[in-house]
């Protein structure tokens, strides 16, 4: 499976590029939606400005730093840099040094280095290198401007990015639920952070939107992923029952059909939908992702 192959996540790249054949779904949907959910009733500047600080932080700190780090393949990389020819000694690159000595060995681990470097490390990777290179900092100035609490969430995303690639090794993709964490849960939570507001039905639905994003994940590479939409769908909509909020609550729950009509497996064994149209995983997740932003919306509201 190709790893910098995400059907969702951040659309505006720092390589200067819009991601436009990509899904709404991602950290900008996320963040905007918590916004919704706990930003003041009255907007002064300060609180613009904290919103502002956040999306930015969300879809080109956060979205990308998951986006060049989990979405690329490290393995292949590897595996291509063990395979290139080793320089052999070159006179002149460190004066006064033998072939054999550690000055000749360090000489001609650069030569090999820069070799590999132009002709296929960056002309392949610069853009998810360049993320990086751009991206971490970016992210942290903004996390400790925003705050502590928003910074240590800022350094979870750096982790988990990383983490994500042994938790996912043996389906041969980043883990789903990390890349669910990073894209819908942490700018949700963000939100309450930066606002004050991290109530318990705020961290409820972060836990609700995380485990539906993480079934729409699963849709997108053609796995199951209906039980984990189906819980999240569930707890969104009891989220919106605690908070008394009937009608909110019943069109989050009627707003899980759509998605359940468009699961690949589903509409494969009963030629439904899905079956009809030759859907596949991708084009799936491109149509449920409406009814699953509509409930996005909805629980932000009701919040």
């Amino acid at each position: 499976m190709q790893r910098s192959v995400l059907s969702t996540g951040s659309r505006l790249k720092l390589g200067g590029w819009l991601q436009l054949d990509g899904l709404w779904l991602g950290p900008a949907a996320a963040a905007v939606a918590g916004i919704l959910a706990v930003g003041p009733l009255h907007w002064d500047s300060d609180a613009l400005i904290k919103a502002a600080s956040l999306l930015l932080l969300a879809e080109l700190g956060w979205g990308n730093l998951w986006w060049a780090v989990a979405g690329t393949n490290w393995d292949g990389l590897r595996e291509r840099w063990q395979r290139w020819p080793r320089a052999s000694f070159a006179a002149g690159i460190l004066p006064y040094t033998q072939a054999d000595s550690p000055g000749g060995r360090l000489a001609r681990w650069w030569s090999t280095l820069r070799a590999w470097g132009q002709a296929e490390l960056w002309p392949e990777q610069g853009a998810q290198l360049g993320a990086i290179l751009v991206g971490v900092p970016l992210a942290l100035v903004l996390g400790a401007v925003l705050g502590p609490a928003v910074l240590l969430l800022t350094l979870a995303v750096m982790a988990i990015s990383q983490l994500a690639l042994f938790w996912g090794a043996d389906s041969g993709g980043a883990s789903p639920f990390a890349q669910a964490v990073v894209e819908m849960g942490i700018p949700w939570l963000g939100a309450g952070l930066v606002f004050d507001q991290l109530t318990g039905s705020i961290l409820s639905a972060a836990a609700a939107l995380t485990l539906a994003y993480t079934g729409l994940i699963l849709i997108g590479r053609e796995k199951r992923g209906g039980f984990w939409l189906a819980v999240g769908h569930g707890v969104m909509a009891l989220t919106c029952a605690a908070l008394r909020q009937p009608l909110a609550s019943a069109a989050v729950g009627v707003l899980y059909f759509p998605q359940l009509a468009l699961l690949p497996w589903l509409s494969h064994r009963v030629g439904g939908v899905g079956d009809a149209a030759g859907l596949d995983g991708r084009d799936a997740l491109r149509l449920a992702q409406w009814p699953f932003l509509a409930a996005l919306l909805l629980t932000a509201l009701a919040l």
